[in-house]
């Protein structure tokens, strides 16, 4: 079962946000520790989140965002 996050973002999308997520760390070519020290998170945050396990809060989706250089709408899987 997913855990939510303290502050989750309510109207995330988990499967839009993980295929992102997971897309923009590709085009990028960035590990996950490499997003996790870019973004000021912990590495076993992003496997949960990866996994479907947790949702990020608005703050970390904003923060991946800018290290994923998307805009936090689209990551969250809110705009197409």
């Amino acid at each position: 079962m997913m855990q939510p996050a303290p502050e989750t973002c309510k109207t995330i999308e988990p499967r839009i946000f993980r295929r992102r997520f997971l897309h923009g760390r590709h085009v990028r070519n960035l590990r996950i520790r490499d997003v996790a020290r870019l973004a000021g998170t912990s590495r076993q945050l992003l496997d949960d989140l990866s996994a479907g396990r947790k949702l990020p809060t608005p703050s970390l989706v904003k923060r991946l965002a800018e290290v994923l250089g998307v805009r936090p709408e689209w990551l969250a899987g809110l705009v197409s």
